[in-house]
């Protein structure tokens, strides 16, 4: 995977302020624009607020690199690089950036769309199960985010059920946003000292990256983690499971993921074989894209009989569900409908004829609608065996 070369550069690293006593407390004002609301996450690189877009009367959400890390060179070029990322995907599955900045304290920070939903791990962990057609659909937007990064020479590195936010609305599909590009590795960008390390989560991690061998790290690797995530949706379990994160990554890398199995009374075997090729130990062995892994999926779902209605998804594609099936089925009523269109006016009109002549045209207009009902079913009895 090669990525174009960008004619700006990557923000430098920025100064720490003196104004240590300046902190992100609710009500405090940040550039005369933005008012804090609340702490919505801590993580261990940064923190979350909501507040209040005071000019637009818009809510948003504001990413801050923690006390721990600010002061850090490495981290805040990070930091700063991921700002770049997220403002260069703008795509509708991935969070949008809206602004950058530095705080009075010297804390760099980013401005991004304030989302509404669950993010996947607390949704399954809450109990919630996903249909196969909602897990093809999850899939499918996944796949457009991450293609949109791996155009740009991008490579996620932490897909995990907790980087993806299931976003709901009356009347809508559900829309997926794909969260969290700390620690992507960015092709034309400058080679970050903790980039030589091993970063990820230990569940979703490919053989490459939890080896440490970053030079064979590629939209492959982000594959397999959506691999991981798409049979861990499907089967309420992950693939790979043991009592220590170490012993998660020995089996990774020597051993095999756990069989798929029934699911819910269906035959998951051709889905089965697509998750254990998108998981493959070697990346060689996956498939060449994100999208044709989604392709894959969604065919052996719907050869399966299970991949419900179609719905339309952010990447443009709808899913190839029983759209697909109905498909013949449709064209031959399409032409039973033309058949008696045809029949009607290959019929003589009775009310043009008098005398003796209406009888003998009447007994060849009913012979004639006979033919034609009896064509008529069958090319009924043909679209229903076709179904």
């Amino acid at each position: 995977m090669s990525a174009p070369a960008f004619a700006e550069p990557l923000p430098l690293p920025l100064s720490p302020s003196s104004d240590a006593a300046w902190s992100f407390a609710p009500g405090a004002m940040l550039a005369d624009t933005y008012r804090i609301e609340k702490l919505l996450a801590q993580g261990g690189m940064s923190d979350i607020y909501e507040a209040t877009h005071l000019r637009l009367g818009r809510p948003v959400a504001i990413k801050v690199l923690n006390a721990e890390h600010a002061p850090k060179d490495d981290w805040r070029a990070r930091f700063g690089r991921e700002a770049v990322i997220l403002g260069k995907l703008r795509h509708p599955n991935v969070v949008d950036v809206i602004d950058v900045g530095e705080a009075p304290d010297g804390a760099p920070y980013m401005v991004m769309e304030l989302i509404r939903g669950v993010d996947l791990r607390a949704a399954v962990s809450a109990g919630r199960r996903f249909s196969p057609g909602e897990v093809a659909s999850m899939v499918r937007q996944i796949a457009s985010a991450l293609t949109a990064a791996h155009a740009l020479g991008m490579v996620h590195r932490d897909l995990k059920a907790e980087n993806v936010v299931l976003c709901e609305a009356p009347g809508q599909p559900a829309v997926i946003k794909v969260i969290d590009f700390g620690i992507s590795l960015w092709g034309e960008g400058p080679r970050l000292t903790a980039e030589r390390c091993v970063f990820g989560t230990p569940e979703y991690m490919a053989p490459e990256q939890a080896q440490g061998q970053n030079e064979q790290i590629d939209g492959r690797t982000d594959e397999f983690s959506l691999a991981v995530l798409a049979f861990t949706l499907l089967a309420g379990r992950p693939p790979f499971a043991a009592e220590s994160p170490l012993a998660i990554l020995f089996q990774i890398v020597h051993g095999a993921p756990a069989a798929l199995g029934p699911v819910s009374g269906w035959d998951a075997t051709g889905c089965e074989e697509v998750l254990r090729r998108g998981m493959a130990a070697s990346r060689d062995e996956r498939y060449a894209t994100v999208l044709d892994f989604a392709d894959a999926l969604e065919r052996a779902l719907d050869s399966a009989g299970v991949l419900a209605a179609p719905a339309a998804t952010s990447s443009g594609r709808a899913l190839a569900t029983a759209t697909v099936k109905m498909r013949r089925p449709r064209v031959m009523r399409r032409l039973l409908a033309a058949t008696a269109v045809a029949g009607a006016l290959m019929v003589p009109s009775a009310p043009r004829l008098s005398g003796d002549a209406v009888p003998a045209v009447s007994h060849v207009r009913a012979k004639v609608l006979s033919g034609w009902t009896q064509l008529a079913e069958g090319v009924g009895a043909f679209v229903r065996v076709a179904r």
